[in-house]
């Protein structure tokens, strides 16, 4: 188990001797993209110890995307998806519903309406 744990570590030092500058930057930045793209909470509290945000505009961010997502919901019920694609929180859902809400919904009067909102949402988690 130590001469695991030994390997481990030297093989972590190893590899970050070995990057740039710019590699550990970069590498941090998609790490901390992906992680606060998964933690909204995290997201925020990072925003407030930074800084970046006052915790008045993230309350308003928050009831903007929460309100865009109830309406997508109230949408994405009344028209033709699999129930397994309606979940909101998975950014893969996301992608499928820009890329097939249309498929069976074509004449819904709301089909343009919840494009938009999904095009909102994807942008947010880019």
């Amino acid at each position: 188990m130590r001469e695991h744990r030994e390997l481990l570590e030297k093989t972590i030092d190893a590899v970050v001797e070995s990057f740039t500058h710019d590699d550990l930057v970069s590498f941090v930045r998609s790490r901390l993209e992906i992680d606060f793209m998964d933690d909204a909470e995290e997201l925020c509290e990072s925003a407030l110890a930074f800084n970046v945000a006052t915790e008045q505009e993230i309350s308003l961010l928050a009831q903007g995307v929460v309100a865009m997502a109830s309406r997508l919901s109230e949408i994405l019920d009344t028209m033709d998806i699999p129930e397994n694609n309606k979940d909101l929180t998975r950014p893969r859902n996301t992608r499928w519903l820009l890329r097939n809400i249309a498929a069976n919904n074509k004449e819904h009067k709301d089909l343009t309406e919840a494009v938009e909102i999904l095009k909102q949402i994807s942008k947010l988690r880019r």
